[in-house]
């Protein structure tokens, strides 16, 4: 996740707050895919995990005017999700554990067989380390310096890591 993409989210949640329909489909557009990606890595019912995200939209449009914009606004509907799914599967008396030592094949939808299969097969020929990246930065929905700090890597390292390894999982989706 660069910065630019968080200031691109935060910056569609300020138009929110004033009334702009266009920017809420625009970060629905955005964000709208992790943030299902997210819920159904807590739900098992993928209509329940769409309704999680349209709750947390909901949410979003009733308090978008208190939003802080120096803040990190898709961590913050990453977080949301997270959350009010949780909150779903205990009034639902529902437990789902999440291993931690997940890679991002465990979260794909699986809408195509075969999409699926091909995301999950290049999500494994990732390293552990590159896996780690992707789940920090998509997943966690940490800023690129978080991340940073997280692998114990300089920032630029870690932009230029980021940059390939995506260039090398659409190559290896490509293919």
């Amino acid at each position: 996740m660069t910065d630019k993409r968080v200031k691109r989210v935060n910056s569609l949640i300020s138009k929110i707050s004033y009334g702009d329909t266009k920017a809420l489909d625009d970060l629905f557009n955005e964000v709208g895919g992790l943030l299902n990606v997210v819920a159904r890595k807590y739900l098992s019912d993928k209509s329940l995990s769409e309704d999680i995200v349209s709750k947390v939209f909901v949410k979003l449009v009733r308090t978008s005017q208190s939003f802080d914009k120096e803040k990190n606004g898709l961590n913050w509907l990453i977080k949301s999700v997270k959350n009010e799914a949780l909150n779903e599967n205990v009034k639902t008396g529902r437990l789902i554990t999440v291993d931690e030592n997940f890679t991002l094949a465990d979260v794909v939808s699986e809408e195509s067989l075969v999409d699926h299969h091909a995301v999950v097969k290049a999500l494994e020929s990732l390293s552990s380390r590159e896996n780690e990246l992707i789940k920090c930065v998509y997943w966690e929905g940490l800023t690129l310096r978080e991340t940073a700090e997280k692998l114990g890597m300089p920032l630029s390292s870690t932009h230029a890591f980021l940059k390939n390894t995506l260039k090398k999982l659409g190559k290896l989706l490509k293919d």
